[in-house]
Order: structure tokens, then sequence, then C-alpha cells
């Protein structure tokens, strides 16, 4: 039994033949290790009126091995973001909010 990788289809001999690729399913990629981010949240209500504001902090805590830099929050709706002041929330941060992308 041997195993076949994907069946190719880019060329008029590999369509007409019966060509396969490599099987690569066993071939394994070992990476150094990386961050792990975990979001936590304030408890926030399930509803919420049109409009009505609510505010939530939002704590990323590193759990993995590695040092993590450079976090950047992304979002499609900027205006439902706000920025808070650490200073204010000094029990939860411990520095400065990540920069908001959109």
């Amino acid at each position: 039994l041997c195993p076949r990788g994907p069946r190719l289809n880019n060329t008029k001999d590999q369509r007409v033949g019966q060509v396969y690729g490599n099987d690569n399913r066993l071939n394994l990629l070992v990476t150094s290790p990386l961050p792990r981010l975990k979001l936590e949240t304030t408890t926030l209500p399930t509803h919420l009126f049109c409009g009505e504001v609510k505010c939530a902090v939002i704590e990323a805590t590193n759990t993995g091995a590695t040092p993590l830099t450079n976090l950047c929050l992304a979002t499609s709706r900027p205006c439902s973001l706000a920025r808070c002041d650490c200073r204010r929330f000094n029990r939860w941060c411990t520095r400065e909010v990540v920069s908001i992308v959109t």
C-alpha cells in the first residue's frame, strides 16, 4: 500500500493521466515556542439597546513561554472602541493599552 498525495490537474498530461503529488501528511514542521495570548473581559450584559454604551476592560495575558511584542487590536468598527487611561485602571493594567488598527 503506497499512499498518494493530491491529484494534479495543472497540465493536460496531468488531467489525462493519473498523476499525483507528494504525500506530505506525515511530514511535521516543528517551530520554536510561541506566545499564547489569553483574553479576559469584565462581565458584560448579554443584551444592549441600540446606541447603549458599556465600559469593559479587556485584560490580555501572555501565558506562553516566549515574550509577546507588538500587540495590536484590529477592528472593522473603530468607532466602537476607545482607549482608556491606564492610571484609572491601574489595578488591571501594568502598561499602556495596545494600539488600535482599523
